[in-house]
Protein backbone atom coordinates (compact mmCIF):
# COMPACT_ATOMS: atom_id res chain seq x y z
CA UNK A 1 0.00 0.00 0.00
CA UNK A 2 1.27 3.47 -0.85
CA UNK A 3 1.67 6.09 1.84
CA UNK A 4 3.01 9.59 2.26
CA UNK A 5 6.25 9.58 4.23
CA UNK A 6 6.89 13.32 4.12
CA UNK A 7 6.19 16.46 2.17
CA UNK A 8 8.42 19.20 0.86
CA UNK A 9 7.75 22.77 -0.15
CA UNK A 10 9.46 25.31 -2.35
CA UNK A 11 8.55 28.92 -2.91
CA UNK A 12 9.51 31.33 -5.68
CA UNK A 13 12.27 33.74 -4.76
CA UNK A 14 10.31 37.01 -4.89
CA UNK A 15 7.62 37.77 -2.34
CA UNK A 16 5.48 40.78 -1.57
CA UNK A 17 2.97 41.59 1.11
CA UNK A 18 -0.71 41.40 0.31
CA UNK A 19 -0.87 45.21 0.49
CA UNK A 20 1.99 45.52 -2.04
CA UNK A 21 0.25 43.04 -4.35
CA UNK A 22 -2.99 45.03 -4.11
CA UNK A 23 -1.19 48.28 -4.92
CA UNK A 24 0.49 46.64 -7.90
CA UNK A 25 -2.80 45.20 -9.18
CA UNK A 26 -4.47 48.59 -8.85
CA UNK A 27 -1.75 50.22 -10.99
CA UNK A 28 -1.22 47.38 -13.44
CA UNK A 29 -4.80 46.36 -14.24
CA UNK A 30 -6.63 49.68 -13.86
CA UNK A 31 -8.64 50.26 -17.01
CA UNK A 32 -7.62 46.89 -18.45
CA UNK A 33 -10.27 44.75 -16.76
CA UNK A 34 -14.02 45.31 -17.00
CA UNK A 35 -14.75 44.67 -13.31
CA UNK A 36 -11.47 45.94 -11.90
CA UNK A 37 -12.97 47.68 -8.86
CA UNK A 38 -14.92 44.57 -7.90
CA UNK A 39 -11.84 42.37 -8.30
CA UNK A 40 -9.80 44.69 -6.05
CA UNK A 41 -12.15 43.83 -3.17
CA UNK A 42 -10.64 40.34 -3.13
CA UNK A 43 -7.35 41.56 -1.61
CA UNK A 44 -8.60 42.76 1.79
CA UNK A 45 -11.00 39.80 2.11
CA UNK A 46 -8.43 37.00 2.05
CA UNK A 47 -6.17 35.69 4.76
CA UNK A 48 -3.15 35.76 2.50
CA UNK A 49 -0.19 37.51 4.12
CA UNK A 50 2.37 37.25 1.31
CA UNK A 51 2.34 36.39 -2.38
CA UNK A 52 5.24 34.77 -4.20
CA UNK A 53 6.45 35.33 -7.75
CA UNK A 54 9.21 33.86 -9.91
CA UNK A 55 10.05 37.30 -11.26
CA UNK A 56 10.04 40.65 -9.45
CA UNK A 57 6.87 42.73 -9.80
CA UNK A 58 8.86 45.28 -11.82
CA UNK A 59 9.22 42.66 -14.56
CA UNK A 60 5.49 42.93 -15.25
CA UNK A 61 5.77 46.69 -15.71
CA UNK A 62 8.79 46.81 -18.01
CA UNK A 63 7.18 45.85 -21.30
CA UNK A 64 4.59 43.62 -22.86
CA UNK A 65 5.88 40.10 -22.50
CA UNK A 66 4.66 37.54 -25.01
CA UNK A 67 2.69 34.49 -24.00
CA UNK A 68 5.63 32.34 -25.11
CA UNK A 69 8.05 34.26 -22.86
CA UNK A 70 5.73 34.11 -19.82
CA UNK A 71 5.05 30.41 -20.40
CA UNK A 72 8.76 29.58 -20.77
CA UNK A 73 9.49 31.29 -17.43
CA UNK A 74 6.59 29.45 -15.82
CA UNK A 75 7.77 26.05 -17.10
CA UNK A 76 11.39 26.59 -16.01
CA UNK A 77 10.34 27.84 -12.60
CA UNK A 78 7.68 25.18 -12.04
CA UNK A 79 10.19 22.45 -12.84
CA UNK A 80 12.87 23.91 -10.56
CA UNK A 81 10.43 24.40 -7.67
CA UNK A 82 8.99 20.90 -8.12
CA UNK A 83 12.46 19.37 -7.99
CA UNK A 84 13.37 21.42 -4.90
CA UNK A 85 10.17 20.35 -3.11
CA UNK A 86 10.71 16.70 -4.06
CA UNK A 87 14.31 16.77 -2.81
CA UNK A 88 13.17 18.28 0.48
CA UNK A 89 10.49 15.60 0.89
CA UNK A 90 12.98 12.83 0.16
CA UNK A 91 15.49 14.27 2.61
CA UNK A 92 12.86 14.51 5.34
CA UNK A 93 11.83 10.91 4.72
CA UNK A 94 15.45 9.77 4.62
CA UNK A 95 15.09 7.93 1.33
CA UNK A 96 16.57 8.20 -2.15
CA UNK A 97 14.64 8.75 -5.39
CA UNK A 98 15.45 5.15 -6.39
CA UNK A 99 13.59 3.83 -3.37
CA UNK A 100 10.46 5.72 -4.38
CA UNK A 101 10.56 4.22 -7.85
CA UNK A 102 11.16 0.74 -6.45
CA UNK A 103 8.27 1.06 -4.00
CA UNK A 104 6.00 2.40 -6.71
CA UNK A 105 6.91 -0.51 -8.98
CA UNK A 106 6.28 -3.02 -6.20
CA UNK A 107 2.87 -1.47 -5.50
CA UNK A 108 1.95 -1.74 -9.17
CA UNK A 109 3.11 -5.35 -9.32
CA UNK A 110 1.09 -6.31 -6.24
CA UNK A 111 -2.05 -4.64 -7.63
CA UNK A 112 -1.61 -6.42 -10.95
CA UNK A 113 -1.29 -9.77 -9.16
CA UNK A 114 -4.56 -9.38 -7.25
CA UNK A 115 -7.32 -11.69 -8.42
CA UNK A 116 -10.21 -10.23 -10.30
CA UNK A 117 -13.33 -11.16 -8.34
CA UNK A 118 -16.29 -12.70 -10.12
CA UNK A 119 -18.79 -10.10 -11.22
CA UNK A 120 -16.32 -7.27 -11.18
CA UNK A 121 -14.66 -5.75 -14.18
CA UNK A 122 -11.08 -4.82 -14.29
CA UNK A 123 -10.58 -1.47 -15.93
CA UNK A 124 -7.92 -1.19 -18.54
CA UNK A 125 -5.38 1.54 -17.94
CA UNK A 126 -4.68 4.06 -20.59
CA UNK A 127 -1.03 4.69 -21.37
Amino acid sequence: MSRVLSIGTALPQFDVSQAEAAEFALRHFNGRLAKHSQLMQVFPNTRIARRHFVVPLEWFETSQHSWQERNAIYLRSAEALSIAAAREALARAGISPHEVIARRSLDRASRAARPCWRGSRRRSRRP
